[in-house]
């Protein structure tokens, strides 16, 4: 998993509001499991207040993307910017061919550019979608010469065989280091080894 606490410190401000709103969705689910039950209400309910009692401090505290990037390693940010632009260039087309709306990517510069830096063996990731996060993630895995993803999605019911759509932007030639689970992060996480 790439959540190091220290990074939180200098992480810019609209990927750490992204990661907290993906942790409150993360949250709802667990409000709404068909499984669910009062101890996990509670520590649902216990981090949406966390997270928002936190975020005025964190908006407080802002850094621009680039210059955090840039002060790491501005060579491997010029690299994750040049990755970036090749896959919005293959994606948009790609996604038009389609002819549905599967959702935007992450941030995949930053993406990419904290996988070329920690140099991960193994990477969790919940939600998939199109799969721009799992380009970014398993190209940067690839460029460092090893490591895992593992993915864990839940197929957008409202559609014919939607399980054909998620990953859509992955390449053939990334896949063969990527693990992608199709049955919600409460049955595919357990899976993870």
């Amino acid at each position: 998993v790439l959540y190091d606490p220290t990074l939180t410190l200098t992480l810019p401000v609209g990927m750490s509001v992204t990661s907290c709103m993906n942790a409150v969705a993360h949250a709802a689910e667990g409000l709404y499991a068909p499984d669910g039950n009062p101890i996990m209400s509670l520590m649902a309910e216990s981090g949406v207040a966390a997270i928002a009692s936190a975020l005025p401090r964190l908006c407080a505290n802002a850094q621009d993307m680039a210059t955090f990037a840039q002060g790491r390693d501005a060579g491997m940010w010029n690299e994750a910017v040049e990755f970036d632009r090749a896959l919005a260039q293959r994606a948009a087309p790609a996604l038009a061919a389609i002819g549905l709306d599967l959702g935007g990517g992450a941030d995949c510069r930053l993406l990419y550019f904290l996988v070329r830096s920690l140099r991960p063996r193994t990477v969790v990731e919940t939600g998939v979608a199109a799969g721009y996060s799992s380009t970014a993630v398993l190209s940067g895995l690839r460029a460092n010469g090893a490591g895992k993803l593992f993915s864990s999605d839940f197929p957008y019911f409202r559609l014919e065989r939607p399980e054909r759509f998620v990953g859509v932007l992955v390449d053939p030639e990334l896949r063969e280091g990527w693990t992608l689970f199709l049955d919600g992060d409460r049955r595919n996480l357990p899976q993870v080894q």
